[in-house]
């Protein structure tokens, strides 16, 4: 299993990257950027994700960043969203990676489900930016800790966490949902509380009913907000996220049909 510190430019082929934001200083300044790793080079680049398509197969990048501005802008519509799909259709086997200044866990969240392989924040340090595209490249999926913590910083404005339904969790509730919030799994949790797998999963669907939240991915960020997740534990958590395609989607499932 890859993590970071296994994703080392020094040792890695030229990933080839294509690059898609509405503004052309920043583009300037990204292709800059990656171009002046070893490992990197930007091989295209488009205003919006509809100009992009018909540029990718000449380009043929093996890796698409690509900014959140045209979901920002269009209100996240059902027709920026259409777009995306048409994009990650496009991109074929070219993993898309989010960059995003947005706050807004419900677009991140989206952005995973409808393909992309990962989300970075323009808070982020270039080194952050690279480590992603290695990771990316190399078939792992990342969420720098900067987007989650500003997934969780946003979290009580997006669904219902009001003191009430917060309140109505059960102490066992509260227990189930602190240790999924912080990373553990069905089996894990079931281990440490000496309780079923079945009885956990019944516990999360109440959970989810009760906080308004969709999926463990939600309830990771509503486990930060509420300081249910230390800080130190906030990097296990993220390496959690970026070390496997497999584990990131079963945090996107509303409740798990299966144990890891």
């Amino acid at each position: 299993m890859l993590n970071v510190a296994e994703c080392d430019p020094r040792c890695a082929v030229r990933i080839r990257v294509f690059l898609i934001d509405a503004e052309v200083v920043v583009r300037a300044g990204m292709r800059l950027l990656i171009n002046s790793w070893q490992n990197c080079e930007v091989v295209g680049e488009a205003d919006a994700s509809s100009q992009a398509i018909s540029a990718l197969e000449t380009a043929a990048p093996d890796l698409i960043i690509l900014s959140d501005r045209e979901f920002s802008q269009n209100g996240e519509s059902a027709d920026s969203f259409g777009a995306f799909n048409k994009l990650v259709e496009a991109a074929g086997t070219a993993p898309l990676l989010l960059m995003t200044n947005s706050r807004n866990s419900r677009l991140g969240a989206q952005a995973i489900k409808l393909g992309a392989k990962g989300i970075v924040s323009t808070w982020d340090a270039p080194r952050e930016l690279h480590a992603a595209i290695d990771c990316i490249f190399a078939g792992d999926m990342w969420v720098s800790r900067s987007a989650l913590r500003g997934l969780a910083s946003s979290r009580g404005e997006e669904r219902r966490t009001d003191s009430d339904a917060e309140g109505s969790l059960t102490n066992r509730e509260c227990e189930v949902a602190a240790l999924v919030g912080g990373g553990c799994t069905d089996r894990q949790v079931s281990s440490r509380l000496g309780i079923t797998e079945l009885t956990v999963r019944n516990h999360l669907s109440s959970i989810f009913n009760k906080l308004g939240i969709a999926n463990r991915f939600e309830l990771i960020v509503w486990a930060y907000r509420r300081r249910l997740i230390v800080p130190g534990a906030l990097v296990a958590v993220s390496l959690l996220l970026s070390s496997s395609v497999g584990i990131l989607k079963f945090l996107l499932c509303p409740l798990s049909r299966y144990s890891v």
